[in-house]
């Protein structure tokens, strides 16, 4: 198989120059009728049990292997349905994340507000005493 490729660049590269034809022109007139040739020739020859066995061995197949479309038609609607399940899965994540951060930010500003008013208190209470101390009239 491999010789025959080999016999088969060799025959073209020779007959390219030896036409001088371009290369769409040389695929079309040339290339095209040859490759049938070469191609029902394989079709039609009937390889040894070894022959099959050394194809088989570089991943020829000899069988259409390939999913039926029923099969690939189920698979992609299983990966569909997959995917959707996912994305519902991931909002629904999503959504757990956004409210859990949006009751720590309520529960951050309430104690930030409760740190304020303690504060606020403190210092009032602080002022007050300074102010008494110096006998500053307190403020109202």
């Amino acid at each position: 198989m491999i010789g025959l490729l080999e016999n088969l660049m060799e025959e073209f590269g020779g007959k390219l120059d030896e036409l001088n034809l371009g290369f769409t022109e040389f695929l079309t007139s040339y290339w095209g009728p040859r490759m049938h040739d070469v191609l029902a020739e394989l079709h039609a020859a009937e390889l040894t049990e070894e022959e099959m066995r050394a194809a088989e061995s570089i991943g020829v197949t000899w069988h259409d292997e390939s999913p039926s479309l029923e099969e690939l038609e189920e698979e992609l609607e299983e990966e569909s349905e997959e995917e959707l399940e996912e994305e519902s899965e991931e909002e629904l994540e999503e959504e757990e994340l956004e409210e859990e951060e949006l009751e720590e930010e309520e529960e951050e500003e309430e104690e930030q507000e409760i740190i304020s008013r303690d504060q606020m208190e403190y210092w009032v209470r602080e002022l007050n005493k300074i102010v008494e101390r110096n006998g500053i009239p307190p403020i109202s």
